[in-house]
This record gives C-alpha cells, structure tokens and sequence, in this order.
C-alpha cells in the first residue's frame, strides 16, 4: 500500500484577490458548495473503493476555494464522508476571510481531528502577504499547525512586474520564516487570454527558476519537487492511478508538472473521462477515452519544439503527462516559453 493524492472539487468560495486564481469572481463569490455532501459521500465510497482494488491509500484533497470557509456544520460533513470511507484528507485554503479567526481555529481545529495527519494546502497571496498584518499572522498560525503543509503562490503578469523572482523570494522567505513554497502558474485556457497572464519577455520558467535558486529553502524545495517528478511508465499507469473529480461525478485527467498541476476539465475545454455514478471507476481511467488520452500524450511527447527526444526527463514527462499540458497549451507556448518539464528551468537529468 502507498499513498497518492486526488482531489475533488466541492467549494470554490474565496474571499482573496490572487492575481493567479484558476476560478472566476462568479466562482469565488458563490457560497454554496459545488458538489453537496451526499454526492461527496458517494464519490469517497467510489475512490476508496477502487483504492482498495488496485492498492493504493488515497488521500482526497478537497479544492478548490477557501474550504475552511465554509459553515463548521456542513465542513464536518465533507470530512465524515471522507473518513468513514477510510481516506486521508488534504484541505486548499486562502484564510483570506478577516475577523474570522475564531471560525478558522475551529474549522483547522475539524480538520486535524478528522485527520490527524491532514495536509493544509495554501495558497499564498504575496501582495497581502506584505500589506495585511494580520492575514501574515494567520498563514504563519495555520502553516505552524498543520500536521502537513504544502505552500503555494500562483504567478501572474501583476506579480512578475511587482517583484523580481529575487525580491519576491526574499518577501516570502521572510514573512513565512524560510518555509518552503511552491510557484504556481498552471492557468486554465479560460483565463490564459486575460491581462494577468501577458508575461513579458521573461518565461515564467526562467522566473521560476530564479525564484527558487535565491534562497536555501527554494533550492530544497525544488530538489524535493524534482524527485517526487521523476515516475516511471506511461501515462496510461499514471492515469490509472491519478484523477481529478467534479461535481456531477466527472472524472477528468489530470497531468503533473514542476509548476502545478493541470486538470484536463472543462476549463482547459477538455472532456470527461466518464461519470463516476455511471461507470466504475476502474473502468473510466481504463476506457476509451482514457487510452486516447496516453496516444495524444505520446504523440506530443515526440513533438520538437522543446527537445524532449534527447531530454534525460522523458521518461519522467511521458508518465506524468507533460505531452498533454503542451497539447493544452498549444496555442501559447511561445506565451509560456517552457516544455512545463524540469528542463524548463535549466534542470539537467
């Protein structure tokens, strides 16, 4: 038995302002959860299930707004559904919400009780960061507490023209006392046309890469992110493993890169891989669809643009999906300027 992550979309509610956000200010608005509690239950009884077949633990991360947000009453029912079916749990958060440190207490106080060892996965504003004191405190109070953590700041054309890669890595470093975090930039192509995304003659690779060199946290932290990328197979294994659940019960693909992950769903105009209370689950990352999926990965893995042919990391790209990020991307790699492998920030295998 060995543990992986999969996430599941259930509330989309956040306060923040990241210039990065994948979701829309419609989705960020809507209080009301994406997927109610009882089909939650429903898709935990599905992946424990399929866990249990195939012998992998897995550890349900419920994305994408600031979950903790939500009402405790009804929190406590998405963690229930998750811990009566077996599951770890992972929780996004922005804890952007002010005067509301006593709901989060509790709320960061039900998550740890239904998981002891529960990921804490936050997203950083870098802007707030600096401006909001007391926003600072509560990211150092939540990252101080949780059992494990995983940090992450999203780029975007506002932050690359308010900080150089240094600086910004200089900020962070200091108001998160040398913690380790991840720089995003996954955009989905309903947001790829917008002004935060016009990056200037600076890849966001080459940024990124910075960002991570200048400090001895981010140099760790990117070796750590450059092991835990290195897989081995073909998509198709990585698949059969690895998803992404919607509401409605559609199980997308899901494709790791040094930069984030980037879900294959509606907002990167991808179909479904199939409907989790139709199909089982096995079946969906084994079908049609799925088997498309690992000949176009395939099929763009062996395209030239970036040298992946003679690039030491492709085998690690071909098993994590990265031919399926540039085909998701196709129209902006010049935009983007990175094959979204580790080559893309100067790495050598």
């Amino acid at each position: 038995m060995f543990g992986t992550d999969i996430t599941i979309e259930i509330f989309n509610r956040c306060a923040g302002t990241c210039t990065g956000c994948l979701l829309s200010v419609a989705e960020r608005r809507d209080n009301r959860p994406v997927m109610p509690p009882h089909e939650m239950r429903e898709v935990a009884r599905a992946v424990a299930s399929h866990g249990r077949a195939i012998g992998i633990h897995y550890r349900a991360v419920l994305v994408f707004g600031d979950v903790p947000s939500m009402p405790l009453a009804l929190l406590q029912r998405y963690l229930s559904a998750c811990t009566e079916e077996g599951l770890s749990i992972g929780i996004t958060m922005t804890l952007v919400d002010e005067d509301r440190d006593r709901h989060y207490d509790e709320a960061l106080s039900a998550i740890e009780d239904a998981d002891p060892k529960a990921i804490f996965d936050i997203t950083v504003d870098p802007v707030r960061l600096e401006r909001d004191g007391s926003y600072a405190r509560r990211i150092r109070a939540a990252a101080a507490r949780a059992p494990h953590l995983h940090l992450a700041a999203l780029l975007s054309e506002a932050v690359m023209a308010r900080w150089s890669p240094e600086a910004l890595a200089d900020s962070i470093d200091h108001h998160l006392d040398g913690r380790p975090i991840s720089l995003g930039f996954t955009p989905s192509l309903s947001n790829l046309d917008r002004r935060n995304y016009a990056y200037d003659v600076r890849s966001a690779a080459e940024y990124a890469g910075r960002f991570y060199r200048h400090t001895e946290a981010g140099r760790e932290h990117l070796a750590r992110e450059i092991d835990r990328f290195m897989g081995a197979g073909t998509y198709a294994d990585f698949l059969g493993q690895t998803f992404h659940i919607a509401p409605g019960g559609l199980v997308h693909a899901v494709a790791y890169t040094v930069f984030g992950d980037i879900i294959l769903d509606g907002r990167n105009l991808a179909k479904p891989l199939g409907n989790i209370h139709e199909t089982d689950l096995g079946e969906i990352l084994s079908g049609r669809v799925a088997r498309r999926l690992n000949v176009m990965n395939e099929a763009w893995m062996a395209n030239g643009e970036f040298g992946c042919d003679t690039c030491g990391f492709r085998e690690a790209c071909t098993f994590s999906g990265i031919g399926l990020a540039r085909m998701t991307y196709r129209d902006h790699e010049g935009k983007i300027g990175s094959c979204y492998g580790p080559a893309g920030m100067g790495i050598v295998a």
